[in-house]
Parts: C-alpha cells; structure tokens; sequence
C-alpha cells in the first residue's frame, strides 16, 4: 500500500511518464500540478536539438477524485530551434499520455455551474445567474 500521497496521485492518474511536482490539499478540493519526465526535445524540422524556452502552466479542467474536485495543472514545457534558418521557430511540449487521460477521463467535470459551485459559488450567485443565462 502506497503511503506518500504525491505517489498515490500518480498511481491514481496513470499517465505514463508523467510526474506530479505539487499537491495541494484542501478540505473540499485538490489541485494538482503535472510535468512530464522530458528533459530535452529534437526539432521536428531539422532534428536538432531544442532549446528551452520555459513552462507555461496549461489549466487541464476540473475533474474528480474520490468524490473531490481536483483541478489539474500542467507545466508545459515551451521549446525553440537554435537553428537560424530553421522554419520550426518554437512550439509546446505535447504528450500522448495527458491526451489520452483527457479523452478516457470519465469523471471530467464540464458543467460551468458545477465547477463554480466548487470554487465556492452557488447557482443563486446573481452572476452566476447573469453568465448562465
């Protein structure tokens, strides 16, 4: 039986080659923070090697765990050609892992009104009510 909760996450989650860097824990909701293990790409023109440009944090929506919400957080790594007359210029980082856990994910919540009420608001909100309607 796992104990360390970081780890149960990522059991949980089951995305290959993925690793949560932060959990946060909070009465009525979780929020948790992903990565991949890449620690390098290739240029898909030229095929040499990228440059790290930094992360850009990609909300993946609220979804749910044990009955909590759990929003998901990824840390998306942003990469450029070094080579100057490449074409590739920049792109982000993708993963077939996250892309797939999205698509299979049966408790992803879409409801507007119900991920509100989780953040702390409630349908009888008058902006709520004015956004729904």
């Amino acid at each position: 039986m796992e104990t360390d909760p970081v780890r149960a996450m990522e059991m949980m989650l089951g995305i290959p080659g993925v690793r949560v860097i932060e959990l946060d824990i909070q009465s009525s909701s979780l929020r948790v923070e992903l990565e991949t293990s890449a620690t390098s790409a290739t240029c898909p023109i030229c095929r040499n090697e990228a440059e790290s440009t930094g992360v850009e944090v990609v909300d993946l929506g609220v979804h749910s765990a044990m009955g909590q919400p759990m929003r998901l957080e990824w840390h998306e790594r942003q990469w450029r050609c070094p080579v100057a007359k490449c074409r590739a210029r920049s792109w982000s980082e993708r993963d077939k892992g996250i892309e797939e856990f999205l698509v299979r994910s049966p408790h992803r919540r879409t409801d507007r009104s119900e991920q509100w009420s989780d953040l702390g608001f409630v349908e009888s909100d008058y902006w709520i009510s004015m956004l729904l309607s």
